[in-house]
C-alpha cells in the first residue's frame, strides 16, 4: 500500500491535469495540439491511460489480495517507461521536465519492485490469497 497510494495519486493528477488543461499539459513536453484529432489523442492517452492507471493503483492499494498483482504490474509498466524514457534521453536533446520525469519514473520502478518482492517474500498469505 505504501508504494501504490502515492504512485496512484501522482498519476491521477497528471490525468486530471492533462484533462483539464491539455494545451498547458502539452507544452510542458513539447507537443503542439494544432488539431481536433491531436487534442482528442493526447487528452484520451494522457488524460485517460493516467487516470485508469491512477485509479487502479489507488483500487488495487486498498485491498490487500489485490496488492502483490498491481505491485507487479505497476513495477513492470513503470520500469518499461523509465527504459525508453532514459533511452530517448540518450539518442534525443530533449527539456529538463523529461529528465525530472525520468527520475520519478525510476523512482516508482524501484519503490514498486521492491514493494512487491517485499511483499511476495514476507507475506505469502496475503500474496497467494485469492478468495
Amino acid at each position: 500500500m505504501w508504494t501504490l497510494m502515492p504512485f496512484g495519486l501522482i498519476y491521477l493528477g497528471l490525468g486530471f491535469w492533462c484533462l483539464a488543461a491539455p494545451e498547458i499539459a502539452a507544452g510542458g513536453i513539447d507537443y503542439l495540439l494544432q488539431s481536433d484529432t491531436a487534442r482528442a489523442e493526447f487528452i484520451t492517452i494522457y488524460g485517460g491511460l493516467d487516470l485508469g492507471v491512477g485509479l487502479a493503483m489507488l483500487w488495487c492499494g486498498w485491498i490487500p489480495r489485490l496488492r502483490l498483482g498491481a505491485l507487479v504490474f505497476s513495477a513492470i509498466f513503470s520500469l518499461c517507461i523509465a527504459l525508453t524514457r532514459s533511452a530517448t534521453l540518450l539518442a534525443y536533446s530533449t527539456s529538463s521536465l523529461l529528465v525530472q520525469l525520468a527520475v520519478v519514473e525510476w523512482l516508482a520502478a524501484i519503490a514498486l519492485g521492491i514493494h512487491a518482492l517485499w511483499l511476495w517474500r514476507n507475506e505469502p498469505s496475503e500474496a497467494i490469497d485469492i478468495k
